[in-house]
């Protein structure tokens, strides 16, 4: 039974300490932040000021041509044609807009907490990412082998308690059978099997002799 306590209390002792948990968690932002960034594109779309004056002019085309078009003039579809291929660059360009203000926030989405790579290119974010990776890897093995030890500590601390209630339970006995040889005090259990012994052979004698 000692060695059982001895055993759970040091599987119980060998925790995950709560700051490389906290260390994991950090590591698993960064990560994240990473990947975003390098996930987006790095695409850059005209400005809002420069799509304005580019969509008015395709709306123009698009109406002069269907104005003339509809006059006879065969030009006109070819205008009407003309101001929605526009139309649909600059709709493709403000998809190409939204990409890069995702790695910009992705950017700044950044933890503190953690090193940034040298400098906001694709080799080096990888690199850091890949460093990142590793860390967590490593992290993330020393927390499931602390798991696996609770949960051998838990199963340990099962059979413990068997062993306690099959103590109680022979200790009962042995307080039982004192009682019956009219011992003051329980002997080791050696000398009180003896002390059983001896009593059951010398009840066997008398029997035979009364026989």
């Amino acid at each position: 039974m000692k060695a059982l306590e001895q055993r759970i209390a040091l599987l119980v002792e060998r925790t995950f300490p709560d700051s490389d948990r906290r260390r994991a968690e950090l590591l698993r932002r960064g990560v994240e932040s990473l990947q975003s960034w390098l996930r987006a594109p790095d695409q850059e779309a005209p400005g809002e000021g420069a799509r304005k004056p580019l969509a008015a002019v395709a709306a123009l085309l698009m109406a002069a041509g269907g104005l003339s078009a509809a006059l006879g003039y065969p030009l006109g579809w070819f205008a009407v044609a003309l101001g929605l291929g526009l139309a649909i660059a600059l709709v493709l360009l403000r998809k190409s807009s939204t990409v890069s203000v995702a790695r910009d926030t992705a950017r700044k989405d950044f933890p503190a907490g953690l090193a940034t790579p040298t400098n906001w290119t694709v080799p080096s974010v990888t690199e850091r990412l890949r460093e990142f990776e590793s860390e967590l890897a490593r992290l993330e093995a020393a927390e499931q082998r602390a798991r696996d030890r609770q949960v051998e500590a838990a199963s340990l601390g099962t059979q413990l308690d068997g062993v306690r209630q099959d103590n109680q339970a022979l200790e009962k006995t042995r307080t039982e059978l004192a009682q019956q040889l009219g011992l003051e005090t329980i002997p080791p259990d050696a000398e009180l099997i003896d002390s059983v012994r001896a009593v059951d052979e010398l009840r066997k004698a008398r029997s035979a002799e009364s026989e």
